[in-house]
C-alpha cells in the first residue's frame, strides 16, 4: 500500500529507465476495504484465508 501511486510508479518506471531496463507490465488498483483494515489495524477480517 502506498499513497499516491501514480506517481511513485512514474518514478519507480524512471529509475527502470534510466538503468537501461524496461518495464513490461505494470498495473495499479485501489485497495480494497481489506486492504485498508489491514493497513491500520494489523489485523486480518475473521473468516479471511488470505
Amino acid at each position: 500500500y502506498v499513497n499516491k501511486g501514480e506517481e511513485k510508479i512514474a518514478r519507480v518506471v524512471d529509475m527502470f529507465s534510466r538503468g537501461g531496463l524496461k518495464v513490461r507490465q505494470i498495473s495499479l488498483k485501489e485497495p480494497t476495504l481489506d486492504d485498508v483494515f489491514f493497513y491500520y489495524t494489523g489485523a486480518k477480517l475473521a473468516g479471511d484465508n488470505n
